[in-house]
């Protein structure tokens, strides 16, 4: 074993090193041949040359921090020599030495990266280079960080969570302009079903592409991709969920009625606090959600008997727009719906990747079964978008 205090003179890109071992070890069957391997010395780094290119913490050459150098000795006089060319999965090199009874010199230089690896975490969104595909759909409204691993370039993580929704403009028409914020997101969905956040460790090849298979507490999926200083392009395909016991089951939208038994809405808000409307008596919000969905606040062109305008509420109109909603085995929910955009003449199915349920264990109260048939596990629903 050669370090700098034993007879170890190391150069890389034409400066001095010496934070580097160097273990030489003879061919057991070929006194002219040898294997070097190069490590980093304990906890030290490596420093950044100006004559070759980036080296990471813990790098030999830029992606490696180990090297295998196999050698052919030249003898020579009182040494021996040997040189070569060499190369990792990001970039080739030339190196020469000698070895002999007073030590080893080594010096690496000629390093050419193949590509042009990502050295630095880098956040990808819709409008700074993110194109993600789900299940050969696009899914927009999402954040993606790439985090490599400066130890080894070949590794690297995808952190995937939604990109936040601005509510700036709501809270300045409901606070004073000086309490509100000029940014104001509130978290949304991730990419999988029932994860707000994902991590996913990948493995980057010379070409900075990658992929592989992975799963999540829900789901199993399939993955590609490819990543530069200003793209990551992510392709997730043949998403299943582990539990697809609702996979292809359509829900009718109901039309509400007088008792309350049939609401296209169904809002649950958990908490013992009431909201005082007078002196003495309140209501939950859930009880003033749903009396304020059923007061017909929606102006339409239609008259009464006396000639005066008829308005209806958020759960009369909601039916006559949303059909039916189909839940898929890739945890995606789509709905049937008459698009007022393009004439309201006939129904149309949503674009995949804007909503995700996912099947839990715990059950729903009864009441729940009573307004869609019967379902023995909970479903939670997450919808990307807030439109």
């Amino acid at each position: 074993m050669y370090t700098a205090s034993n007879g170890l003179k190391y150069t890389y890109g034409g400066t001095d090193r010496t934070d580097i071992t160097v273990l030489y070890t003879p061919d057991a069957t070929d006194p002219q041949k040898a294997t070097l391997t190069l490590s980093s010395l304990g906890s030290k780094r490596s420093e950044n040359i100006s004559s070759a290119p980036l080296l990471s913490p813990g790098n030999i050459v830029p992606g490696a921090n180990e090297l295998v150098i196999p050698v052919t000795l030249i003898p020579n006089a009182n040494e021996a020599l040997f040189s070569g060319n060499g190369e990792t999965p990001f970039c080739t090199y030339r190196y020469n030495g000698s070895v002999s009874d007073a030590g080893l010199t080594i010096a690496i230089d000629q390093v050419t990266m193949k590509g042009a690896p990502i050295i630095e975490a880098k956040t990808y969104t819709d409008k700074s280079g993110l194109q993600l595909m789900y299940n050969d759909a696009p899914m927009l409204g999402k954040v993606i960080t790439f985090t490599p691993n400066l130890e080894n370039l070949e590794e690297a993580t995808l952190t995937m969570q939604g990109a936040p929704l601005d509510i700036s403009a709501i809270i300045e028409g409901i606070v004073p302009a000086a309490d509100a914020s000029t940014e104001v997101g509130l978290p949304t969905t991730g990419v999988f079903p029932g994860n707000v956040t994902f991590t996913l460790p990948i493995k980057i090849s010379a070409d900075n592409t990658f992929s592989g298979k992975s799963e999540t507490e829900h789901c199993t999926f399939s993955y590609s991709g490819k990543i530069t200083e200003s793209t990551l392009k992510l392709a997730i395909s043949d998403v299943k969920l582990k539990n697809a016991a609702l996979a292809g089951l359509t829900l009718n939208v109901p039309y509400a009625n007088e008792d309350f038994t049939l609401d296209p809405l169904h809002f649950v808000w958990e908490s013992k606090t009431e909201v005082e409307l007078f002196p003495g008596f309140g209501m939950p919000v859930s009880s003033i959600v749903s009396i304020a969905l059923r007061m017909p606040t929606i102006p339409t062109d239609q008259v009464d008997e006396e000639g005066n305008p008829v308005s209806v509420s958020v759960t009369d109109m909601l039916p006559t727009a949303l059909k039916s909603i189909t839940f898929g085995i890739d945890g995606n929910i789509s709905a049937v719906y008459v698009d007022i955009e393009n004439g309201a003449t006939e129904p149309t199915t949503s674009p995949l990747n804007i909503a995700q349920y996912i099947r839990c264990s715990s059950t729903r109260p009864q009441s729940y079964t009573t307004r869609w048939p019967t379902l023995p596990k909970t479903v939670h629903a997450q919808s990307t978008w807030a439109k």
